[in-house]
């Protein structure tokens, strides 16, 4: 029997630094490990994470791994969350597309594609990540020591090419270069098995040493250069009203009912061969089930919302039990994918104006939709497309439920759907 391990990561935003050459984000990445980061970005993406920031040291703010394309600003979108005790607001800020690209890279564990020289590292230093362990930093009070210290962990990725070429470069505190070679075994120990499916090579790469003075970090901590192309953004769009069953003209949304399941994976993968958007709603009880697929599908970039705990019929609940099937399924949905959970569907599509008044007090979004597929009720891949082929899709929320005759339809379905020129949107 396989056991599956998913791996929850927090990125928190400490401070913004901003100079007359370059600006710099210090961060702290929360994974398997502490780790802190120092990431130069673009001043823009800076200056809106600035304005956004109180003066008072009371908040705490953590960064999301998500992102969309904002296409009426022309500019791309992410948001951070910000923390004070037991209250929590997402706040939304105009980003780079380099942003975006580190963000990626980030969350997928995919750092170098290529490695700047001491002379092109000032200059072109546009989305580098200065990492120091908590181990380095307990070390940091004695710099006479002669220790070697690793400094560099790169995989480069020659996409274009189709080669897959992971390297590993090292550097003593003195600033001698150290080419070493490593196999995919020791990345994978040191990467935590993120890298699995990289052919095992030897490769060897030098990086000149460079003075505090000149980059303005320490010898002793790890540097990654993220210059990796970025990856395609699923288009979004978020809902203003606290009842949605239906979207703005040229657009579609594909929701996936009573998961997660053994289905969901499937399912998230034929989303992203067709780089289309696709929200996933999860039953709680479910979710205890299959961790691992609720973390898959937010890590590919799909939108969760919560479809109750228990897939009850809430009209017949009791405000306290009614808050229950809502509260925990979150709760649940929350610990994994670590971002607020604020898209629900009611169980049966059954509502009133308590369940409603409570979302709204939430500041939740309750999602219905306008094409019934039946797919529950047919479990026929031909039926399912049929139903959306012969309705009017401009501007629907269509509604699925993940099982195999869903997944033998979809590719179908997609295609019909971009074939009448609609954006295929994640919820938000």
């Amino acid at each position: 029997m396989s056991v599956h391990v998913y791996q929850m990561k927090l990125l928190e935003l400490h401070s913004v630094h901003r100079e007359s050459n370059r600006s710099h984000l210090r961060l702290k990445l929360i994974s398997d490990q502490v780790t802190e980061l120092l990431w130069n970005i673009d001043e823009e993406t800076a200056e809106s994470l600035e304005s956004i920031m109180e003066s008072e040291r009371i908040y705490k703010y953590r960064l999301s791994f998500h992102s969309s394309w904002n296409s009426a600003q022309n500019q791309y979108v992410s948001f951070l969350t910000k923390t004070y005790r037991d209250q929590s607001e997402k706040v939304y800020f105009p980003c780079s597309e380099a942003y975006v690209s580190g963000l990626n890279s980030i969350k997928s564990n995919e750092p170098v594609s290529q490695i700047q020289t001491q002379a092109s590292l000032p200059e072109a230093w546009t989305s580098h990540l200065a990492l120091v362990t908590q181990q380095e930093r307990a070390s940091r009070g004695s710099r006479l020591l002669t220790w070697t210290v690793i400094a560099f962990m790169s995989i480069i990725l020659t996409i274009l090419s189709g080669s897959s070429m992971p390297a590993f470069i090292s550097k003593t505190a003195s600033g001698e270069d150290r080419d070493i070679q490593v196999t995919e075994s020791q990345i994978n120990r040191t990467m935590g098995g993120y890298v699995d499916g990289y052919r095992a090579v030897t490769v060897s790469a030098q990086l000149k040493s460079a003075s505090d003075s000149e980059l303005g970090i320490p010898l002793n901590e790890r540097l990654v250069t993220l210059k990796e192309p970025v990856k395609p953004v699923l288009p979004s769009i978020a809902l203003e009203d606290t009842v949605t069953f239906s979207l703005p003209g040229g657009k579609a949304a594909l929701t996936f009912d009573d998961g997660p399941s053994k289905y969901t994976k499937e399912i998230t993968d034929i989303l992203m061969e067709y780089q289309v958007g696709g929200t996933f709603f999860f039953i709680g009880k479910n979710v205890k089930k299959y961790p691992e697929s609720v973390q898959y599908a937010k890590s590919s970039g799909y939108a969760i919302g919560s479809h109750s705990m228990n897939h009850l019929e809430l009209t017949k609940l009791s405000d306290d039990k009614l808050k229950y099937e809502i509260l925990q399924s979150n709760k649940l949905i929350e610990e994994i994918i670590q971002e607020q959970v604020t898209l629900f569907r009611p169980p049966y599509g059954a509502k009133n104006d308590s369940i409603i008044d409570i979302l709204r007090g939430m500041n939740h979004k309750m999602v219905l939709w306008d094409i019934d597929t039946k797919d529950w009720e047919s479990r026929d891949a031909g039926k399912i497309y049929n139903s959306v082929a012969k309705a009017d899709v401009d501007g629907s929320i269509i509604l699925l439920h993940e099982s195999q005759a869903t997944i033998d339809a979809l590719p179908q379905i997609i295609q019909f759907l971009k074939k009448q020129n609609l954006e295929i949107v994640n919820l938000q």
